[in-house]
């Protein structure tokens, strides 16, 4: 897809799962997301996202993803860049999958329940390396992993679930986004 902020492309044929960062000046924006080669005033986007705000100092993440049914949607997230004491890292696990509400167990206990489309949570946990599962909501199903995931103090650790459950492609992808010094 391209993506356009207020009519001019900024990021071109982003592929499925791909992830791309960039600097935006503070302001708000309209987002619109279309086919690769399609353009403003002549196509339609696949997805618009109105009114998206991005604040000076701070960090956020705009997805397009599918909802839990499979229908294309977006989300926009605060991406919590504090400070970590030593010893600790922070995870953040977000649901963008057309999925239904999962758990996700770090080093084989329950970090994050019942997590469901487009739900996000965040934590601190001892700086080091985590097998990370997810399973269906209050079960014992795995649906992905286990897979193994460092968590390092100067990064906020952003694991995504996504894809479709019915089309056989559920992966988990990996976002590091440094923290403040």
């Amino acid at each position: 897809v391209d993506v356009y902020a207020d009519g001019g492309r900024i990021m071109n044929n982003l592929k499925s799962g791909e992830l791309r960062s960039m600097r935006v000046r503070p302001g708000t924006y309209d987002i619109d997301i279309y086919v690769n080669g399609e353009r403003p005033k002549v196509d339609e986007p696949v997805l618009e996202i109105d009114d998206v705000t991005f604040l000076s100092g701070t960090c956020s993440t705009v997805t397009a993803n599918l909802d839990e049914s499979g229908v294309p949607t977006t989300n926009t997230f605060a991406n919590c860049v504090a400070r970590n004491p030593v010893g600790e890292g922070r995870i953040t696990v977000r649901h963008i999958a057309a999925a239904p509400a999962v758990d996700v167990l770090v080093g084989g206990n329950v970090a994050f329940g019942n997590l469901t489309n487009g739900a996000a949570a965040t934590k601190r946990v001892p700086a080091t390396t985590y097998a990370l599962t997810v399973n269906l909501a209050d079960s014992d199903e795995r649906v992905l992993g286990p897979a193994n995931l460092q968590i390092n103090r100067p990064f906020n650790t952003i694991v995504y679930a996504w894809g479709s459950a019915a089309e056989g492609t559920l992966a988990l992808k990996v976002q590091r986004v440094p923290i403040n010094r």
